[in-house]
């Protein structure tokens, strides 16, 4: 627990490194230390804001991008909803993080878990498709090779195999990224954000933290 958990009794004139009260009489060492204290469990959680704006662009992008397939196919559709929510989602809580605020973070961290669930049930979806020769992607490509002699060749076969290769590296990126990475991230900041919450005085967040 903090040393001195009392704040000043007078306005604080606040500087770079060491605040002082207006009428220049200068904090007390351990007032001192709980700022810098604070101020390096700040510093800890602050890489999520990197975090979270590269999620959130890089997700924005691939919403943009999807809208063409979402016009007239219902899974492109689900799939750009989906996409344009969690970019809202990451870009959304951005002044969370710099509030050091542990409800924003876990949301963060639920958002990424989300969106991994999302993009392994579209993936599995998608082999299940392909295996039960329901997706008719074998008779668009016969019917767009018509002009070729496709004998011997096992259409079908080739497009079982692409379409596991594919969304079975769309499950495993997206437990390694969203899941193991993100999510874990933002809920081990989410627990570092609540110690600091619990062990740093009223006054010392307020100095060290932005308005909310």
């Amino acid at each position: 627990m903090p040393t001195d958990a009392t704040p000043p009794s007078e306005p604080l004139s606040l500087g770079d490194d060491k605040p002082q009260r207006s009428d220049t009489v200068p904090l007390s060492l351990a007032q001192q230390r709980e700022i810098q204290l604070a101020r390096r469990r700040v510093e800890k959680v602050a890489g999520a804001m990197k975090m979270a704006n590269f999620n959130g662009y890089a997700t924005l992008f691939f919403a943009i991008c999807s809208l063409p397939f979402a016009l007239n196919d219902v899974a492109g559709f689900l799939v750009a909803v989906a996409l344009w929510g969690v970019a809202l989602v990451e870009l959304g809580h951005r002044p969370h993080i710099q509030r050091m605020d542990p409800v924003g973070l876990r949301r963060l961290g639920w958002n990424q878990v989300t969106f991994m669930a999302l993009l392994v049930i579209y993936s599995v979806f998608n082999i299940i498709l392909v295996e039960t020769g329901n997706s008719g992607i074998g008779d668009e490509l016969q019917s767009e090779l018509g002009g070729y002699d496709l004998s011997g060749v096992d259409v079908d076969g080739l497009v079982r195999a692409s379409t596991l290769a594919i969304y079975g590296t769309l499950i495993i990126v997206s437990v390694l990224f969203q899941g193991l990475w993100f999510a874990r991230s933002y809920f081990k900041n989410a627990r570092l954000a609540q110690e600091f919450h619990d062990e740093t005085p009223e006054w010392v967040v307020d100095i060290v933290t932005p308005e909310k």
